[in-house]
């Protein structure tokens, strides 16, 4: 038979029985054989990376959609209620809301919505659900925060941080409510309302102190040792501020925050007479002012967001 020159080589010895015999049996047959390798598993590494690069492919699908439908398009697409979805929007937020030419509005609304509806979903997970509802805390304060910044929709703002309440309302003294207090305060006093600013602040401060959070309570009692002064109470924003100073510590922590204070405390020393210590201060705040920081609105926000006492003080005033 003649086969054609493109045909398999192996059909032209079909017939011959010797080359369809076995190979012989290599000469080590009766050793243990090793166990087929494992299939490999991805590693946490590896699976943590692809949820980070589908939690962005996720938001930039959602920025691109015109601002009225991306409510409408998490509510119907399971796809984008993800947790960690909504905590990548927070920490774009947070980081916009920490940049004074930044817009934090369109994250933190997101946060705030996808996070919300994780809340209305049910879980057998109770630790599940006590992190989707501090997410949804967080975002909420960040609303309010960013809504804040525009003075047009200012007076939405207090929804949002009221919201925060609700979410952690079972839990005992916690970071998101000594935000919403300290954001209810900031709020306050934006709209020139002292009175009800003060028991908001106090609020906050008292918060943080159960906390151990000495930092984040000093901001505190710097906006309203500040709103005190600027309201004409100076025997109160005396003392406010003076005890702002002491929780800070060292005034290199915050130096354009712990300048601003010692000003407001010069400018009440004056009033009150007391020429020497108006003079003190003022040295003390133009020695600080030579360090550099940022704006003391900033500077305070990021103060209540420092979790600790042990975090790098410069580095968490500096947002590093």
């Amino acid at each position: 038979m003649t086969f054609h020159p493109t045909a398999d080589p192996l059909q032209r010895h079909q017939a011959d029985p010797l080359r369809l015999a076995a190979p012989p049996a290599p000469a080590d047959l009766g050793r243990a054989q090793p166990a087929p390798a494992a299939p490999r598993h991805r590693s946490r590494a590896a699976s943590l990376l692809a949820a980070a690069e589908l939690d962005q492919r996720l938001a930039t699908q959602l920025l691109r959609l015109p601002p009225g439908q991306r409510r409408a398009a998490i509510r119907h697409d399971p796809g984008f209620r993800r947790l960690t979805l909504a905590q990548l929007f927070a920490l774009q937020a947070e980081s916009a809301l920490l940049q004074p030419a930044a817009s934090p509005l369109a994250m933190a609304e997101l946060a705030a919505v996808i996070a919300s509806e994780l809340v209305a979903e049910p879980s057998d997970c109770p630790a599940a659900e006590e992190k989707i509802a501090e997410t949804a805390a967080l975002a909420h304060w960040l609303l309010g925060k960013a809504l804040l910044l525009d003075e047009s929709r200012r007076p939405l703002a207090e929804e949002s941080f009221l919201a925060v309440f609700a979410f952690v309302a079972d839990r005992g003294p916690c970071e998101p409510q000594a935000l919403a207090h300290a954001g209810l305060g900031q709020l306050h006093v934006d709209l020139g309302q002292l009175d009800a600013a003060i028991p908001c602040f106090l609020s906050a401060a008292r918060l943080f102190g159960q906390l151990d959070a000495a930092k984040p309570a000093a901001a505190c009692l710097a906006e309203l040792g500040l709103a005190l002064h600027d309201g004409g109470d100076l025997a109160n924003a005396e003392h406010a501020l003076r005890r702002s100073l002491h929780l800070l510590g060292n005034p290199a922590f915050a130096p354009s925050l712990a300048a601003r204070l010692h000003l407001a405390l010069a400018a009440i020393a004056d009033t009150l007479g007391r020429s020497a210590a108006a003079g003190d201060h003022q040295e003390r705040a133009r020695h600080l002012h030579r360090l550099p920081s940022p704006p003391t609105r900033i500077l305070t926000d990021r103060l209540l967001r420092c979790r600790g006492e042990h975090e790098d003080p410069i580095g968490a005033a500096m947002g590093l």
